[in-house]
């Protein structure tokens, strides 16, 4: 019974160890347009095997994708079969080193722009809101009503246009949260999509 259980075992780690792609460049850049962060790809690319392309024709393939430095430093370590050295500090701030997509409120009401700002902080952390500017990578129009008919009721119109005023999105919800949370998920597959 023992001798079958460790050749079951045996077998599942094989087959987990074929399974495993080798990485390429191509690989990383999929994880870079996903918006996978530095030290998750790094992770990933110290501890798998990998077949990279580090000429400079290569490398530079991997800026024009917006791979960011230290995920290329890591690829070139990992190339040359160097030992994982220690990342370098970097005095830019790690909120600066990634750029979100800027969400302009200015088509809400000024008096519900607050509530709004804070359901956006609160279930969308990925994107970085400005009340005032209409400018932006997107532009929420959102209406909230409130009527009665012996009940209260509640109604969200929102409305999401891209950089070129393209409507991405539009949806009546009864709440502010659930509302912000689904133009939430369509404004960061639009901005997937458009890198």
């Amino acid at each position: 019974m023992r001798k079958g259980f460790v050749a079951v075992l045996f077998l599942a780690f094989c087959s987990l160890l074929i399974a495993q792609q080798s990485l390429n460049n191509n690989a990383v850049t999929k994880m870079v347009k996903a918006g996978l962060s530095d030290e998750l790809i790094i992770s990933i690319i110290s501890s798998q095997p990998g077949t990279y392309d580090t000429s400079p024709d290569g490398v530079i393939a991997l800026k024009k994708a917006d791979v960011s430095d230290a995920v290329v430093a890591a690829i070139v370590r990992k190339a040359s079969g160097a030992a994982q050295a220690a990342p370098v500090p970097n005095p830019t701030p790690a909120f600066a080193q990634t750029k979100k997509p800027l969400v302009s409120l200015a088509g809400v009401a000024s008096n519900q722009r607050d509530h709004v700002a804070k359901n956006f902080a609160d279930v969308c952390p990925s994107v970085e809101v400005t009340k005032e500017k209409p400018a932006g990578d997107f532009l929420v129009t959102m209406q909230h009503e409130r009527f009665s008919t012996g009940w209260t009721f509640s109604t969200s119109h929102i409305m999401i246009q891209n950089a070129d005023r393209d409507i991405i999105f539009q949806d009546h919800k009864g709440k502010v949260s659930i509302a912000v949370k689904e133009a939430c998920t369509a404004i960061l597959s639009a901005w997937r999509s458009a890198k």
